[in-house]
């Protein structure tokens, strides 16, 4: 990453904080997203799915469990 961006040691500081959730099935169990959602350190959430497989599918449950805290999603 240092080639793109100053990468600090420090994630606080770092510009993105990844996290992998180990698969398509952890990631749409209920409580899993709202538990990021809730972090006073998140300031903006991204989920990267494959969307080879039940595209559609996948954004409605992930649609579904965040329409609480984003209306307008």
């Amino acid at each position: 990453m240092r080639f793109h961006c100053e990468w600090p040691q420090d994630k606080e500081k770092a510009p993105v904080w990844i996290v992998s959730a180990g698969g398509v099935d952890v990631v749409l169990q209920p409580g899993y997203l709202s538990a990021f959602v809730k972090m006073r350190e998140i300031r903006s959430l991204g989920v990267m799915l494959d969307a080879d497989e039940q595209a559609l599918g996948r954004y409605d449950s992930i649609r579904s469990q965040c329409l609480e805290y984003f209306p307008e999603m």
